[in-house]
């Protein structure tokens, strides 16, 4: 393997976890707060991964929690 083949491999490896990454996003900032990025590996893109996937449990969690105090406001003001 000559070191332009392997200098395309890592940049195509690294690109598709990025896009993933990025793709993932989108749906998040389209509203769906469920959405979790594959996690591959300890390595910077895998830490990456894992606190977008922690960073979404809690935006999910808060707005979970945010609905139940409004319903809970609206059922005691009726």
């Amino acid at each position: 393997m000559t070191t332009r083949t392997i200098t395309r491999t890592i940049t195509r490896m690294i690109t598709r976890v990025l896009n993933e990454a990025v793709r993932k996003a989108e749906v998040a900032a389209d509203g769906d707060l469920t959405v979790r990025v594959e996690v591959r590996g300890n390595d910077e893109l895998g830490r990456m991964g894992g606190a977008l996937n922690r960073m979404m449990e809690r935006f999910d969690t808060t707005m979970t929690e945010v609905r139940d105090a409004a319903d809970q406001t609206a059922g005691a003001a009726a």
